[in-house]
């Protein structure tokens, strides 16, 4: 049976925002994740002043890739955690700003189908890209296995993503997800996408073309998710929850 998409609100997929430091998330479990599924995580914290801002993870999430505040650049965190089978019914995660000031912080955890539950990175990219654009990026990755699902995210340091919300993706990827917190400088925006890769070898660099509405700074970074033995190619399930 192929793996499957669940676009329905909280089943699939949830969203966090506070608006205020030293932050704290809580994310309720998307209702359709059973055992020995996964969960990724996405963190993006927005920067009023440079700051240093830390997010601790709730049990049972391993960090694939972390990143603190640096002069405008936002905080990331990207985490993963394999179901049991008795997760609880949401999870926390707090924040401390230990220098300066933060605006939002905005999380989004989604359920990921199908995944090799012992390896779940099966390659990522080495470093986070940053740079000041109307679009960010993620950078290249080489890929491991054969139908490695390749997820490029990003997140900004201001609330400027376009009208058209979940659209203007990397070419050749489905954008699942491309939205904002809030709309003023304080604002953050997270950005995921995927496409799957057959055979293994390097993917390069994705761009959200003109994504933003202003040049912004950002963070970007590229992961590449192993399929499960014996299954379809591993696909992420999303579907956005308004906070």
């Amino acid at each position: 049976m192929p793996a499957s998409l669940d676009f329905t609100p909280t089943s699939g997929f949830t969203t966090a925002i506070d608006t205020s430091a030293p932050y704290s998330l809580v994310l309720n479990r998307p209702t359709s994740l059973v055992e020995n599924e996964s969960l990724l995580l996405v963190v993006s914290a927005d920067v009023v002043t440079t700051s240093t801002i830390d997010f601790t993870m709730d049990a049972g999430f391993d960090v694939i890739a972390v990143a603190n505040t640096s002069a405008t650049a936002p905080a990331m965190v990207i985490a993963r955690k394999l179901a049991t089978a008795s997760e609880p019914s949401s999870y926390t995660i707090p924040g401390v700003v230990t220098s300066g000031s933060g605006g939002h912080a905005f999380a989004v955890l989604c359920r990921v189908m199908d995944a090799d539950a012992p390896q779940f990175v099966d390659a990522e990219q080495g470093n986070w890209s940053t740079s000041g654009s109307v679009s960010p990026g993620s950078g290249a990755v080489t890929t491991v296995t054969a139908d490695a699902l390749v997820v490029s995210i990003v997140g900004t340091s201001d609330g400027r993503h376009v009208a058209a919300q979940d659209a203007n993706g990397p070419a050749g990827y489905t954008t699942h997800f491309f939205r904002s917190s809030g709309s003023s400088s304080s604002g953050t925006t997270i950005g995921i996408a995927s496409r799957v890769q057959a055979v293994p070898g390097l993917v390069g660099a994705a761009t959200y073309t003109n994504a933003l509405t202003a040049s912004n700074q950002f963070r970007g970074r590229t992961i590449a998710i192993r399929a499960g033995a014996g299954a379809s190619p591993v696909r992420p399930s999303y579907a956005y929850q308004q906070q």
